[in-house]
Formats: structure tokens, C-alpha cells, sequence
């Protein structure tokens, strides 16, 4: 199968270089793995920032004191969740009424070019 000429090399298991492949190999998975961990809390951790703000917005603002409650808040993953659903429950509550608002604006506009046709 090889061709005329071709020629393959083999690390034989007693050298250094074996070692040192197989090390390398191991290190770089080790750190990867580190690296994937570490990415994962820090993604966790902007979810939970995303989470504060928008129940912050929702709530129109807070002063500091209520800054660290929320903080404090944030400490029991079970208020978290229960945070989390009522922040998701108010942002879907401002899109319909985004929606409805939009929808009545274009029915406004409808209905003014249709008096200002019947008009003519």
C-alpha cells in the first residue's frame, strides 16, 4: 500500500519524544477541559447578571440597599428561579402589549386614510 519511496517513521515507546507526545497529548486535554469549565461559570455567571438587570428594570430601579437585598436574593437558587420566571412572565407581558400598541397604531393609520379617502 505504500508507495515506492514513501518512507514512515515510528516514535519507539523507549524514546523521549514517546514521553513527551503522550504528556503533551495529556496536558493539552487537561487544559481544555479547565478551560471548557471555566467558560461554563462564566457564561453562568452573565445569565445571572442578565437576570439582576432586567428585574431591576422591571422594578423601575433600586436604591442601594435594595441593590444588596437583591444580592442577598441571588444567594438561593430557588428565589433565583422564582426571579427569573416572574422577570420572563413581565418581558413577555411588555411584548404583547408592544405588539397590541403596534397593532393599534396601524388600525389608527387605516382608518385615517380611509376617512381622508371617503372624505375626497
Amino acid at each position: 500500500m505504500n508507495n515506492v519511496g514513501e518512507t514512515i517513521y515510528h516514535i519507539a515507546k523507549e524514546t523521549w519524544q514517546w514521553y513527551l507526545s503522550i504528556g503533551c497529548t495529556v496536558a493539552s486535554a487537561i487544559f481544555f477541559a479547565v478551560l471548557l469549565f471555566w467558560q461554563e461559570g462564566r457564561i453562568e455567571q452573565c445569565r445571572t447578571s442578565d437576570i439582576k438587570y432586567h428585574f431591576i428594570q422591571m422594578c423601575g430601579g433600586v436604591s442601594s440597599e435594595g441593590l444588596d437585598k437583591i444580592e442577598e436574593w441571588f444567594q438561593d437558587p430557588e428565589k433565583v428561579k422564582r426571579i427569573e420566571k416572574m422577570v420572563i412572565d413581565h418581558q413577555n407581558r411588555v411584548k404583547e402589549t408592544a405588539r397590541a400598541l403596534q397593532q393599534k397604531h396601524r388600525l389608527e393609520e387605516r382608518l385615517n386614510e380611509l376617512n381622508a379617502d371617503s372624505g375626497k
